[in-house]
């Protein structure tokens, strides 16, 4: 008697582990769309700032060439070649 309730008891742990690992990869695969959508949303909000950064800095640059460009070098910041006597 004792054997048979182990027995049954053990039938039905059995069981349902088997019911539950059953779902698991339907599970693993929704798990997997997921990551896969949230990791391309990610990459295209990355895209979208490494190109308003590069942007950004190219009008930076822009702006530096723009102002620098005027200035005329003083008498005393001017290269003076050699003279030979």
């Amino acid at each position: 008697m004792v054997l048979d309730d182990n027995h049954q008891n053990t039938i039905e742990a059995l069981s349902k582990l088997s019911q539950d690992v059953a779902v698991l990869p339907d599970k693993l695969k929704i798990v997997a769309e997921t990551f896969e959508d949230s990791d391309g949303k990610f990459g295209k909000q990355m895209d979208r700032l490494r190109a308003e950064i590069a942007e950004a800095e190219g009008q930076k640059g822009a702006r530096r060439s723009a102002t620098g460009s005027t200035r005329t070098p003083s008498a005393s910041t001017t290269r003076r070649s050699p003279t030979t006597d």
